[in-house]
């Protein structure tokens, strides 16, 4: 199924006045905030694209393409680059596409719509600290238009406690986005436009609304599968002045952009992802200058939001203030500081996670395993509910086998080893252990909604037949 990058080429020596400016061009630009360019543009730098894309390879180790009958070539020479010593493009994270890093040379070589287009006034800042994970870039489009693009949220634990922090406070993140939309209106004339994706949009969204005196300018707001506002904190009814020029985007599966309220309804949309990865607008399914629309969210993501919700609605501002900090420096004090910390070091990641947890007081604690608990059974309940009836049946084993693995582990554990488990086992450990067997019980369980599948059907895929 056609993505962004099928669109430039077909659409890439079409020009602005040809074709206009559309929710897919929107999707670009959007996801070029992503680059990291550190290093190759400045904060005041504005440059034509195939200068900036040349300085982004410049900045790791690689020469730019000598002409544009060359850039596929040129991609493959970099992809074997990529794992030539001493030479690496930057990892956006596995939330991230790869495909992120060859955006900019598409800008330059895919033709006349982007050729002539300027980019620049790129600033980013990552400061554990302060709890800020923020970047942005400007696009200065012929068609006489700029679109500042906000990044959304990368591989850092921070920037993912920042998209909690939203939920009690004015993050560091929205105020930087509003100094710099106005140091950005200062540089430049002409209309606007405002965008960014995941947490992105939200900045773009908060940006635009804090800043009246720019109102004749701004035309598009842009949001794609952004996460909205807490009422106390940033009046929903603040954004009702811009309502008629924002535009909401989620995947039939979302988790992000679910979280808060938003001051309008989302268009529905399809990617060609699947579960949380539906978020990558990558993967989003455009047909010429729109996106694909889709139907309606997914049980699954549906049943996500609402364990985040509940998390929320246990505590009021200052006890969610409270409860993200605390989980946030436990994540810092067990060495986890991104995503990949979590994903990509096996059991020690996990261990690094559950220590984490554990560390918490135990109201805290308490309150994250019902959150963990509760997200993954909606997870597997609304898969089950989404999927067709031999998926369904497939699903049933994975849970049985759960159930049955740890039942297995406790009950040596307490049969076999009872004297040696009092004298060394750590109690949060087996406290965890027997959480997981109790869990792991109830999502084996037939759920209200009928959706979980007996051993009948679990063998035979819901058929009746051998």
């Amino acid at each position: 199924m056609a993505n962004l990058f099928d669109y430039l080429d077909w659409y890439g020596d079409f020009d602005f006045q040809t074709v206009p400016f559309s929710e897919v061009d929107n999707l670009v630009l959007a996801q070029l905030s992503y680059m990291k360019l550190d290093g190759a543009i400045g904060p005041d730098d504005m440059m034509a694209t195939y200068e900036a894309q040349a300085r982004f390879l410049a900045a790791h180790g690689l020469d730019a393409p000598s002409d544009t009958e060359k850039r596929q070539a040129e991609l493959m020479r970099i992809g074997e680059a990529i794992a030539t010593p001493g030479v690496q493009l930057p990892d956006n994270g596995p939330l991230i596409s790869e495909r992120t890093n060859d955006l900019l040379d598409y800008l330059a070589t895919s033709g006349k719509r982007y050729r002539d287009a300027r980019v620049g006034y790129y600033e980013s800042v990552l400061d554990e600290d302060t709890h800020e994970q923020f970047a942005a870039i400007t696009v200065l489009l012929p068609d006489g238009t700029t679109y500042v693009s906000f990044r959304g949220t990368d591989d850092s634990i921070v920037g993912w406690v920042e998209d909690c922090e939203i939920s009690y406070r004015i993050i560091p993140s929205q105020e930087h986005a509003l100094r710099y939309l106005r140091r950005v209106a200062a540089k430049t004339v002409g209309p606007l436009r405002i965008g960014g994706h995941s947490k992105g949009g939200n900045l773009a969204a908060y940006a635009a609304v804090m800043a009246p005196e720019l109102d004749s300018r701004i035309i598009d707001v842009w949001c794609n599968d952004s996460p909205g506002f807490e009422d106390q904190v940033v009046p929903l009814s603040s954004f009702d002045r811009l309502l008629s020029r924002t535009h909401l985007f989620t995947p039939e599966y979302s988790v992000v952009g679910a979280i808060m309220e938003h001051a309008l309804e989302p268009v529905i949309i399809k990617s060609a992802g699947s579960g949380v990865m539906e978020h990558s607008e990558v993967d989003w399914q455009v047909m010429r200058g729109s996106i694909v629309r889709g139907s309606e969210q997914r049980a699954g993501s549906v049943n996500v939001n609402q364990a985040f919700n509940d998390l929320l609605a246990s505590r009021d501002l200052p006890g969610r203030e409270k409860f993200i900090g605390e989980l946030y420096q436990a994540c810092l004090d067990h060495e986890l500081h991104t995503v990949s910390d979590m994903m990509g070091s096996g059991a020690a990641g996990l261990r690094a996670v559950t220590d984490s947890i554990n560390s918490l007081d135990e109201d805290d604690r308490t309150t994250m395993y019902n959150f963990i608990w509760g997200a993954m059974g909606g997870a597997m309940r609304g898969a089950a509910s989404d999927a067709t009836a031999s998926t369904a049946a497939a699903l049933a084993p994975v849970a049985k086998a759960v159930n049955e693995a740890v039942t297995t582990a406790m009950t040596k554990m307490e049969t076999g080893a009872k004297e040696l488990i009092k004298k060394n086992a750590d109690p949060k450990t087996v406290e965890f252990l027997t959480d997981l067997r109790d869990k792991a019980q109830e999502l084996y369980a037939p759920s209200d909604d009928g959706t979980a599948v007996d051993d009948t059907e679990a063998t035979d895929g819901g058929t009746g037949q051998d």
